[in-house]
């Protein structure tokens, strides 16, 4: 586990952790880690700035929706988050209408987009 001294929680993670302790986000649910402010998807969000470390032990049990722009590098939230939450995150970008599961490479350490077909279930929840 990597040394959580030298990291910070994400903004709103105080809510989300308030909305765990009340019964109100359970484990599975959906929650949304966000680096490009408010998003249309309804889950709550926390907000992250590009290239900062966070603490993600808030989240543990829980699924993860990145929504992030082009010029954001994600590559180390990927590994972060995946060691808390109960599935390899996914990722959304609202600019270029990508969604994507974010999936271990094949035989290599870290991460590779697994785009999901435009016109898909999970595309036209987003964007349809």
């Amino acid at each position: 586990m990597s040394d959580y001294r030298v990291k910070h929680l994400p903004r709103n993670a105080a809510s989300i952790v308030e909305l765990r302790l009340a019964g109100k986000i359970a484990a599975g649910d959906c929650i949304v880690v966000s680096f490009v402010g408010s998003t249309p998807i309804d889950a709550p969000h926390v907000f992250c700035d590009p290239g900062k470390r966070y603490d993600w032990r808030f989240a543990r049990d829980l699924h993860a929706t990145i929504v992030t722009q082009r010029g954001i590098d994600i590559s180390h939230v990927n590994g972060d988050l995946a060691e808390m939450t109960m599935a390899y995150p996914s990722m959304v970008d609202f600019e270029r209408q990508v969604v994507a599961s974010i999936v271990p490479r094949s035989g290599v350490p870290g991460f590779k987009l697994w785009p999901r077909r435009r016109g898909s279930d999970a595309w036209q929840a987003l964007f349809g």
